[in-house]
């Protein structure tokens, strides 16, 4: 983020009215470029400069908190699709009745084969993000 960078986003940050929407676009437009990492360690060093309090800024509603939160759903999303997401899309495919809500379940159907299966699957879920532990994103 060089300065012009600097000036531009300050710039636009002072007059937007919804931080998260531009913060989610400055992270595209990093991301686009291979340097989100760059850019929001760039980001929240310049403003802790600007903050009279360190202590409290993760606690602000700013730039760099909507940027830093909206990196992490990007690359949270990107882990969970490659660990669990073709299991999570077959579960949701199924035919299969995970309801285990009695007021809730259909009539007629086996709430005890509802628990099979809904145990079946998170244990099916847990196993693979347990494997994953290693591809976590740091």
């Amino acid at each position: 983020m060089d300065s012009l960078d600097a000036e531009s986003m300050n710039e636009i940050t002072r007059i937007s009215t919804h931080l998260e929407s531009t913060a989610r676009n400055f992270l595209r437009i990093y991301l686009g470029k291979g340097v989100p990492v760059p850019w929001l360690k760039r980001l929240v060093g310049s403003e802790i400069m600007l903050t009279d309090n360190v202590n409290v800024m993760f606690r602000a509603n700013s730039i760099a908190t909507k940027a830093i939160d909206q990196y992490m759903k990007v690359v949270g999303m990107e882990y969970l699709d490659r660990t669990i997401g073709d299991t999570i899309r077959t579960i949701c495919d199924s035919k299969y009745s995970c309801e285990v809500d009695p007021t809730r379940v259909a009539k007629g159907e086996d709430m005890s084969q509802n628990w099979s299966r809904l145990i079946g699957f998170v244990g099916l879920i847990w196993t693979q993000i347990s494997k994953s532990a290693n591809d976590i994103p740091k």
